[in-house]
């Protein structure tokens, strides 16, 4: 129905927003057809092949955070553009 089509956009909105967790949990409830209603099982679903990519600038910024050092003194090269994307992580 119209609304559990809303709710279930505002739920991946709110998944994407709170990343590495809320993916993960959402993979392990796409799978559990024995407690979860059939209407978020196929929402959930989109979290198993459909994860977005985030922006190499922002790439950039959590590993230089996250290591302490601009980006050219930790690696010889970075491509900005993702080659892939999953729920753990990213590859540039």
């Amino acid at each position: 129905s119209v609304c559990f089509s809303w709710h279930f956009e505002h739920t991946i909105f709110l998944t994407l927003s709170f990343w590495s967790v809320s993916f993960q949990l959402g993979q392990i409830f796409s799978t559990r057809i024995d407690i979860v209603p059939k209407e978020y099982i196929e929402q959930l679903k989109l979290l198993q092949d459909n994860v977005p990519a985030f922006s190499g600038a922002k790439a950039v910024e959590i590993i230089e955070t996250e290591l302490g050092k601009p980006i050219d003194e930790l690696f010889d090269t970075f491509d900005n553009e993702p080659l892939a994307a999953a729920s753990l992580g990213q590859v540039h």
